[in-house]
């Protein structure tokens, strides 16, 4: 991982995931349990969010701290990019801590999300 890196997931929630989530978190807002005229639920904004952790599950960071801007509603059926892009790295004795932006995109290229944040990558060996 350099400075400079972009890192892309892709994701499409469904209504299963709408509703289980909204059942782990108690997020049952009406939006989230009862469909559209399109039959779609609008997709809780921390589970788009979430995309956000698969990237860092695969990078190994634990996320210290993160800023999000919610700018869209995502439905199911929505297809999401995330591109998180790594800015900054300080390297510690142990560690290192790495900063970055992201950014959420539709599939008609609106950003639906921003987010910023720091994350600490653990040295091993």
């Amino acid at each position: 991982m350099e400075v400079g890196d972009t890192i892309t997931k892709q994701r499409t929630f469904t209504n299963e995931e709408i509703i289980a989530f909204g059942e782990l978190t108690r997020n049952t807002g009406l939006v989230h349990i009862e469909p559209d005229e399109f039959g779609r639920l609008m997709v809780q904004g921390l589970l788009t969010a979430s995309i956000i952790t698969e990237i860092g599950g695969e990078l190994g960071l634990l996320g210290q701290n993160m800023n999000f801007s919610f700018v869209r509603a995502v439905y199911t059926g929505d297809t999401i990019t995330c591109n998180l892009h790594i800015d900054r790295i300080e390297e510690l004795d142990r560690s290192s801590n790495i900063f970055f932006s992201s950014e959420f995109i539709n599939l008609n290229n609106k950003i639906v999300l921003t987010a910023d944040g720091k994350g600490v990558l653990i040295k091993t060996g």
